[in-house]
């Protein structure tokens, strides 16, 4: 049976299954459930799809400067992203609302962490 990312979040996913698995088509999908010019799609794209880069870049061994800590505190406020039937359920008026605030406060909590993975990234060589 095919795992539901939206009604089950991380749950029952193995670190298999997230590196082998439709996950980033499943995160890209909830990003695109945002509503175009929303206040918090604006807020929650960038910063889910950056938290979202940020936590496969550590789990593949690309980046190696998120702490233990920081990459529990993603894998937890993408679990919350994901979930549609959450504290304020997503089909409901204003149902992203907490998502915009989980996200924030991984964002206020991870600040230094999160420069330092952007610094990481514009270091990186560029394809052609």
């Amino acid at each position: 049976m095919e795992h539901n990312f939206f009604s089950d979040g991380l749950r029952g996913i193995t670190y298999n299954d997230l590196l082998n698995s439709n996950v980033r088509d499943a995160v890209t999908e909830k990003l695109d459930a945002l509503k175009p010019g929303d206040v918090a799609q604006r807020i929650i794209y960038p910063r889910a799809k950056l938290l979202y880069e940020m936590f496969m870049a550590t789990l593949q061994g690309d980046y190696k400067g998120l702490s233990l800590y920081g990459l529990c505190r993603v894998a937890l406020t993408l679990d919350y992203f994901m979930r549609t039937r959450d504290a304020k359920p997503d089909t409901q008026a204003g149902g992203f609302d907490d998502d915009r605030e989980e996200i924030e406060k991984a964002y206020s909590d991870l600040k230094s962490e999160i420069e330092a993975y952007k610094a990481w990234l514009a270091a990186q060589p560029k394809d052609i």
